[in-house]
């Protein structure tokens, strides 16, 4: 960064000012924090095959996804039945094991853009998938992550999801891994850039996790209880505790808590905006917000617990609402992730086992980091939040046998399993 980018941040940001009440911001600051680099892979499909990036600026989104991520090359297996759901080797790595899960079909000519856009029985399949990579990831001593994210709507600044179309990732972390981001954590604090710290632990998914936490508490989910930021480890968002089996996560119970818990994030989403903003979503473009409206809103919530009413307030006098007219400024300083929102609701998921063995499901509101539900999750046996810094070299020739010998034995026990 050069000074004089330095010398204007600090004319548009008061490092000194937070979006969290002191103690909430004390805590987020404490929290153990890893950059963790991953390779990249250099294989590459055969002939000239389109990138989606290409396709996307002449065609639409699904038809992107399929002339570049449908081809033989990339895809390991298909799993038979609804949705024809394909394993497609991760182009861009968070990890030396891992997978894409698509479905090929069921999107009636346009993208689903979430997972609950698809009918039960594909939503099954993806669940089954997921569920069985957990369990072929443990038997070789690896740490498995099921994840995904749902951002639909932000397509000007770099979004938490580039494809749309919905797509679940699967991760494995290898116990030499895990140390590694362990090695490098550290408390957030040590950051000394509010940009840095910003796309590491996002102010926005603590306030929205003890919304939702509130919420949740009043109109439980099923047997699932909701634990709010930094009350049982290092956390910063909202988790459930699942159970102690990745079979737990192919009930038709968890369908449809997962499915309530998405749909209760969208209604309070557009209600708040309802009540409190204004104006049209668009290429970068956002809806105004008023503060005394919002504040408003907020007071008569009757699910809502005082202290978080308090906390969020403060937050909405946080923001600088001014900066949704100085994009320009912004694009040439680099901060459109530091202050302008993303377009609509966000957040990513993840499901993983806990120091104690149990499966949890993470959900992270986000606002302003740019990084989705894999790029960036609390990974419990580093007790630290891992952001993914992809791109980081290549794997050389015996890495990339080990990654394809993995990908290759995986890709078959799931399609047995499923």
């Amino acid at each position: 960064m050069s000074e004089r980018t330095a010398q204007l941040q600090e004319l548009l940001f008061d490092p000194t000012s937070s979006l969290l009440t002191a103690e909430l911001e004390a805590l987020r600051l404490a929290a153990p924090v890893a950059e963790y680099s991953v390779k990249g892979d250099p294989r590459k499909p055969p002939g000239d095959s389109p990138r989606y990036k290409d396709l996307l600026a002449t065609r639409s989104e699904l038809e992107a996804v399929q002339g570049s991520m449908f081809n033989p090359y990339d895809i390991h297996a298909e799993c038979e039945g609804p949705g024809r759901v394909a394993l497609i080797r991760k182009m861009s790595p968070h990890g030396t094991s891992e997978m894409t899960v698509m479905a090929q079909e069921g999107h009636d000519g346009q993208a689903v853009t979430s997972l609950f856009g698809f009918a039960p029985e594909v939503r099954s399949v993806f669940c089954g998938v997921g569920a069985a990579f957990g369990e072929f990831s443990e038997t070789r001593g690896l740490y498995p992550v099921v994840s995904y994210t749902f951002d639909p709507d932000t397509k000007d600044r770099k979004s938490a999801q580039s494809v749309k179309t919905y797509h679940m990732q699967l991760t494995a972390r290898s116990p030499e891994e895990l140390d590694g981001m362990a090695q490098a954590s550290r408390p957030l604090g040590e950051y000394a850039s509010n940009v840095e710290r910003r796309q590491l632990i996002d102010e926005s998914s603590i306030v929205y996790s003890l919304v939702l936490h509130d919420y949740f508490t009043a109109h439980p989910v099923g047997s699932l209880q909701s634990i709010p930021p930094f009350s049982a480890d290092n956390c910063s968002n909202v988790r459930f505790r699942i159970g102690d089996r990745w079979s737990d996560i192919q009930t038709d119970e968890f369908d449809q808590n997962i499915r309530t818990i998405h749909d209760a994030m969208t209604k309070i989403y557009t209600d708040f905006s309802n009540a409190a903003m204004s104006g049209e979503t668009g290429n970068w473009e956002r809806p105004d917000m008023s503060t005394a409206k919002a504040s408003n809103y907020i007071d008569n919530l009757a699910w809502m617990q005082a202290d978080t009413k308090a906390i969020f307030q403060h937050y909405i006098l946080g923001l600088r609402v001014k900066h949704l007219q100085r994009v320009e400024s912004l694009k040439k300083l680099g901060l459109t992730a530091h202050a302008y929102p993303l377009a609509g609701l966000c957040y990513g998921t993840a499901i993983n086992r806990n120091t104690d063995g149990e499966l949890m499901l993470s959900i992270r509101p986000q606002q302003f980091v740019e990084t989705g539900g894999t790029g960036l999750q609390y990974i419990d046996p580093t007790g630290a939040h891992v952001k993914m810094a992809r791109g980081s070299g290549m794997y050389d020739q015996d890495e990339l046998a080990a990654k394809a010998a993995f990908e290759k034995e995986c890709a078959v026990y799931i399609v047995q399993s499923v």
